[in-house]
């Protein structure tokens, strides 16, 4: 019997409060599909948008399955974007652009898996690597542990560039985006036109724990002829370890990663004379969870996270390694993937320190109509790793380690196994490392808010 499903999602949802209804999934043929729509309809509004902006991401999708063993996914998402003030920069006040997100193949061979053509790839945490590329990937699971291999190609596809990329065409000025498997916080960089080289290993579980060891490599593609003056290439390399497991008992759960970067750069000398430079950076983040024994009605847990990413005192923008830095290595931690850092700053870890605190519950778990509510509450402290070096959000100019501080509180509500209901609040004041006045005139010390709200039908 053959088996055809359509379902229709309004909004996003903050990852580690998702929830999803599970469809039933009868297998009684050999071949199962499955056709359906994403559309992630969502209101954003910060500081930069203040009047608003409403974005709308429809992802018709084809599934199709074999035997449980051959698998075949084509996805495409269309993207409409509406500010409801114009822009003051160029951007566009109303946008639309269509593209191919997925187009994959999947085989399965016992404990091997072989997939290839266009799809999302992460890496790590996603902080190494997070977006849509088209390429090849191995997984083998042995009895020694699960390793897995990527070649992937990232590249400005279509007539406008960063098409494909997650953060869209065109650079929209601070525009919310919403992709499934990030949570809304995600702050996302573009992959450009480049190769990759992923390769990851996770070992068996050893008494609650798990190691794990990663690294990556990336050639930029750019067109540039050796003799030229100015030079922008960027190839840098990863190298990672990890642990994760549990303390005890399941209730005490962590995570914990360092994070090596290295690599060729090119430093801006003088005039736009352009130096090979090497990179050395680094980073490292460590998570903490605890499942309370306690008020077992509202399943309450405390959440600890820890970021830090290495800076550069001289280097001059964090948006591009090249033509940043004027002399010696090249020091900021860079990726191509995505960090969860909060709602209203969203900040690359490139040069900052990061202390975050909180707790998520079901509040009313005990009222079968309110069960499926969640809160999460999450307060975070940022803090240059170089004072005097730039961060990702460039009104930050002055030589102070204070960046300021956020809260953020997140809501989730699954009325119905087809309704859900999502509702996302960011608040960060600014810190020493703001001016007075910014150069365009506005408060350096202003409190920025965010609001993100969504709502998810499926049927």
């Amino acid at each position: 019997m053959r088996k055809l499903n359509l379902v229709f999602l309004c909004g996003v949802l903050l990852a580690p409060l998702m929830v999803y209804p599970q469809a039933a999934d009868d297998q009684k043929s050999d071949h199962t599909y499955r056709l359906g729509v994403i559309a992630a309809n969502t209101f954003y509004q910060d500081r930069t948008i203040t009047k608003g902006l409403f974005s709308g991401f429809y992802r018709p999708y084809l599934k199709y399955n074999y035997k449980n063993r051959y698998e075949t996914m084509v996805r495409g998402n269309f993207t409409a974007k509406r500010y409801f003030e114009e822009p003051s920069d160029g951007t566009k006040q109303t946008s639309a652009v269509g593209i191919l997100e997925i187009l994959s193949f999947e085989a399965r061979f016992g404990n091997n898996r072989l997939s290839f053509g266009r799809s999302f790839f992460l890496t790590e945490q996603g902080i190494l690597l997070a977006n849509f590329a088209d390429g090849v990937s191995y997984t083998g699971t042995f009895g020694w542990g699960t390793v897995r291999g990527m070649g992937l190609y990232s590249a400005d596809y279509g007539t406008q560039q960063c098409a494909l990329n997650i953060t869209g065409c065109a650079g929209d000025t601070n525009a919310f985006v919403s992709t499934p498997t990030l949570s809304a916080d995600s702050g996302v960089q573009n992959s450009g036109q480049r190769w990759f080289g992923v390769v990851d290993y996770v070992s068996p579980e050893f008494w609650g724990a798990q190691l794990s060891a990663y690294g990556m490599f990336s050639k930029d593609m750019i067109n540039e002829a050796s003799s030229n003056t100015t030079r922008y290439e960027y190839n840098p390399y990863y190298a990672g370890l990890g642990m994760q497991g549990y303390i005890g008992n399941a209730n005490y759960r962590y995570r914990i990663d360092g994070i090596y970067q290295g690599g060729n750069v090119f430093n801006v000398v003088s005039n736009g004379v352009s130096e090979a430079a090497k990179i050395q950076a680094y980073a490292a983040l460590a998570n903490f969870t605890w499942i309370m024994p306690v008020m077992h009605a509202i399943d309450p847990q405390l959440i600890l996270d820890f970021a830090m990413g290495s800076g550069d005192d001289d280097a001059s923008s964090v948006s591009t390694p090249s033509q940043s830095n004027t002399s010696g290595s090249y020091n900021a931690f860079q990726a191509f993937g995505s960090f969860s850092g909060g709602l209203a700053l969203k900040p690359r870890l490139t040069n900052m320190t990061i202390y975050r605190g909180g707790f998520q519950t079901r509040p009313f778990k005990f009222i079968h109509s309110l069960r499926n509510l969640g809160l999460q509450v999450k307060y975070s402290l940022y803090r240059k790793t170089r004072p005097a070096g730039g961060i990702s959000d460039s009104y930050a100019t002055q030589a102070n380690a204070d960046v300021g501080q956020a809260i953020d509180v997140a809501l989730a509500y699954s009325v119905f196994s087809d309704v859900q209901f999502f509702y996302g609040f960011g608040a960060f004041k600014p810190g020493n490392a703001y001016p007075g006045t910014n150069s365009d005139g506005s408060d350096g010390s202003k409190m920025r808010i965010a609001h993100l709200v969504s709502l998810t039908l499926v049927f």
